[in-house]
Order: structure tokens, then sequence, then C-alpha cells
């Protein structure tokens, strides 16, 4: 009863942190979101769509899209929600896992450092589709360790079909399934008699096609004869196939280079991006980063197995994130590696408590609090790098102006009024775009974001609100006809300008 009280506790600590100052941070609402918003709105429209939306596949979309609905929610929070709702399950997963794989003490460790962690809790409050990524991986593998440990059958088809919605995901997914597939024979044909592997190898290899055939009908709609989003200028073919241009050394070179830059992003220096790190920010804080390594090196004394187990996973699962066509300043890429996630995690709470056990062994007396306040301390880092650091680090100090907009809008004009865009994406890095203002409006109503219109030859409806944030573009181009328009100001809370809104009736 203790043990189950404990998880409780900390999934009612995961989800209070979650969700504190959920509203508005992250405040911006950006393109990925956009791209997240328009598949869910096409389930909503009952048009079914099955295919991929530059990188992301339907899995995400289809999952969360009851969610969104039962609590009809509107706006960015939607998505938010929806994220750390996901999030919330690849806890329960990245649970299992290290239960299965380990025993409950370490599985309660791993959970309680996945809870609070920079890397994780960045993606658990995002909104965006990759969250679902862990809780594939890491429920994958508890079937397939405890496949492992129980010789049941049906574990090993469980492990293979939740592997197989890899497929359905994202493109650095795809290798999920074939890696679970390969590992499943090895493991048979190592342990096994040749008649009973061959059995359950052919099983495996039906369970593994029926998984992969609907991904082949989205390659034949889709690609059109690799003419779509899987060729050479497609968006997640120009990340794979300019590798087959490159020199056998300049291949080796660059992929070596590239796995050193993923290998060293826990204790050296991280993802770049400001979206989804503290920019350089190692994927780890300090002292994570350094149990990791102890933890590591207590599966290679202690079970062998499970450290080969975990190189592998680590090396294979991140070998989407290190192709020699994807930019040097895209490596590396938290998005890409999130995938080993459970490994990470199992592996620092490792060692963290082999390091307890030694020192419990020379300082009983004091090893369990000085243990309780570095455990503290490493979750007061991570918390604060989040509210604080990387809150900091986004566009604008996290200003979020489409938001802002979006919601003077719903309180301050009626509905009635269309909307149109004279200027956009004026703040650090092209915010607030107009699908980010139109996309966050809680309150329904016509938008034309399709385009930024540039006289009043543009304005086709009335009455009507105009977002131009510079008025001398009013004066420039739009004087002859709304020159009489009633101007509205829009500031944040903190007094800051943000933009100019024109309301004219006819």
């Amino acid at each position: 009863m203790s043990g189950f009280f404990n998880i409780f506790l900390i999934f009612v600590f995961s989800l209070a942190i979650r969700l504190y100052r959920l509203d508005i941070l992250p405040g911006e609402w950006y393109g990925d979101i956009s791209n997240v918003h328009e598949y869910v709105t096409e389930i909503f429209k009952g048009r079914w769509p099955f295919y991929f939306l530059q990188s992301p596949g339907p899995v995400y979309h289809y999952f969360i899209a009851p969610f969104i609905l039962l609590l009809k929610l509107k706006g960015y929070e939607a998505y938010k929600f929806s994220s750390v709702f996901v999030s919330l399950i690849s806890l329960l997963a990245i649970y299992l896992f290290a239960r299965e794989a380990f025993n409950k003490k370490i599985a309660v460790l791993t959970l309680l450092i996945a809870s609070f962690s920079l890397w994780f809790l960045i993606w658990s409050r995002l909104g965006n589709s990759q969250i679902i990524i862990p809780a594939e991986v890491a429920l994958s593998g508890f079937f397939l360790i405890r496949f492992f440990n129980r010789k049941k059958i049906k574990d090993l088809i469980l492990s293979l079909l939740t592997a197989s919605f890899g497929w359905y995901t994202y493109p650095q997914t795809f290798i999920l399934p074939v890696f679970i597939f390969i590992f499943l024979l090895t493991y048979l044909f190592l342990r096994l008699k040749f008649s009973p592997a061959s059995r359950q190898s052919s099983l495996a290899l039906a369970v593994f096609l029926i998984g992969l055939l609907p991904m082949l009908f989205i390659i034949k709609n889709q690609a059109k004869g690799m003419a779509g989003n899987f060729s050479s200028t497609g968006y997640v073919g120009s990340k794979v196939l300019p590798v087959l241009k490159l020199k056998k050394g300049e291949f080796i070179s660059k992929l070596s280079i590239n796995m050193a830059k993923t290998l060293l992003m826990f204790n050296v220096r991280g993802d770049n991006s400001f979206r989804v790190n503290i920019a350089g920010h190692t994927q780890l804080d300090k002292i994570s980063g350094f149990l990791l390594l102890i933890g590591l090196i207590y599966l290679y004394q202690k079970k062998r197995h499970y450290f080969w187990l975990f190189v592998i996973s680590f090396l294979v699962l991140s070998l989407p994130s290190v192709s020699p066509a994807i930019p040097d300043a895209e490596i590396p890429n938290s998005a890409r590696t999130i995938g080993v996630i459970p490994f990470v995690y199992t592996a620092v709470a490792l060692g963290f408590y082999q390091l307890f056990i030694i020192i419990k062994k020379k300082f009983r007396a004091f090893s369990t609090i000085f243990f309780t306040v570095v455990f503290m301390l490493i979750a007061f880092i991570n918390i604060k790098d989040y509210f604080f650091v990387y809150s900091s680090g986004l566009p604008d100090d996290n200003l979020g102006p489409s938001n802002i907009i979006a919601s003077f809008l719903d309180k301050k004009v009626p509905r009635d009024y269309k909307l149109y865009f004279a200027e956009c994406c004026w703040g650090n890095y092209g915010q607030p775009e107009p699908k980010g203002i139109a996309y966050s409006l809680k309150k329904s109503r016509t938008v034309d974001y399709s385009r930024l219109i540039t006289g009043c030859s543009d304005l086709d409806y009335f009455p009507l609100a105009i977002v131009m944030r510079h008025e001398d573009k009013l004066k420039n181009e739009f004087t002859a006809c709304i020159s009489g328009a009633r101007q509205m100001k829009i500031y944040s809370q903190d007094g800051i300008f943000i933009s100019n809104l024109y309301l004219l009736e006819e």
C-alpha cells in the first residue's frame, strides 16, 4: 500500500509542476503547434486523415483528439493540456519499463527523476507530438523484457504491436519496430532450439508485417512514386536521401562527428534550440549527468546483458538524429533523441541508488539524509531551470503576443468582425504569426490568415478588424479607406505595446 501511495504522490507532484503557470508558459503558439492543430481539425471534420504532415504522422493526433473533444479546450491551452496528459502516460510507461527491467525501488526513483527532469518537463508542457515517443519506446521495451523474463508469447506480440506505432508517429521512430523485431529474432535463435525459435520468429514476422502494412498505403498515397513528402525535396526525404550522394569517407566522418555530439549531449553540450532546451544546456543537470555515468558503469560490471541493451538501444534510437544530411546546427537534437529518455532516466536512477548503497556502507548514520538533500537539490535545479532560465530564453522573454492579441479580440471585438492582417512576425523569431493568432482565438470568427493585406482593394468584408503594428503603414497604404477606423492599442499585462487594431464598420 505504501508503494502505491508513493507512486500516487509522485504523479500528483508531476501533475502539479506540469500545470503550474501552464496558461502562460510557454506563451507563444508556433508552427509545429499549427501542424498538430490542423491535423486534429481534419479529424474533427470527419475526414479521417492518415498521412505525414511534414514530420508528424497520425498516431499522436488521433490519440489526443478525444481528450481535446472531452474537455472542449481551445487555443494553445488545448494542446499544452494534451501534452501534459500524454506525458503522464509516458511516465507510467517509463515506470513499468524500469520495474520490469530491475525492481520497484529503481522504478520509483526513475519515475521521480523523469517527473522533474528539465528535458522531459519542457516536452511535457510544449504541446508538440514528440511527447508520445517515450511512451512507445518504454512500453515496447517493457513487453520485450517481460517476454525475456516470463517467456509468454503475448508479450512478444504486444512488444511488436506497441513498437509498430513507431511507423505512424515520426520518421525517427521508424527504426523502433525494426530494432525490436531484429532484437527479438537474435534472442530467439541464440536462446532457443531451432524448432521453437523458428515458430516464434515466424509469429514475430507476421506481427511485424501486420504493423507495417498500413504504412505501405501511406507511402503509396503520399509519395506518388517518391515525389511527395518522402522525396529528396520533401520534408522527410531531404533529411535522409542526400546521404546516398555522400562519398564513403565523408559519410563516415560526418556520421562519427554527429554521433559524438549526440553522445556528449548529456554532459557537455545539449540541443541549441531555445524552444526545446535552454540553448546549449546539457540535457541532464550536472549531478544527473554524473549519475548516468555511474549507472552505466554499474550495468557493465553487474548486469552486462542490460548494459548492452541500454547502449545498443541508445545508439540505434539515436541514428535518425545523426544523419549526415542533417545540418550541423541541428545536432544534437532533443526531439530526435527523445526516444532514449526511458533508458537515460533509468540509468540515472541506477547510478543514484548504487552510489547510495556504497556510501551507506561507510556512513550509515547520515547517508539517507545526505541523499535526500541531494535529490531535492537535483529537483530544485531542474525546476528552477525550467521556470526561470528556460522561460527567460523564449522569444521576447516569453511575451506570447499571439495569445495576447487573441485574448484581446475575444474580449473586446464582436465575433461578426472579420479579422485581417496587414503585418505580422515583427517580434523575435518571427512572432506573432497570423495562424498563431487565429488558432489561439477561443471565440469563433472569420479570419483571413492566408495573406497579408497590402491596401484597400484587399478588404472584401465588413465589419472588419485589422492587425497592424506600425501606424505609418496605415498612413501610407490604407488612408483612403480606413482613415476613420476606430483604433485600439493592445498591451501586455506588464504594459508592453503589442500591436494596433483598427476596426471599421463599412
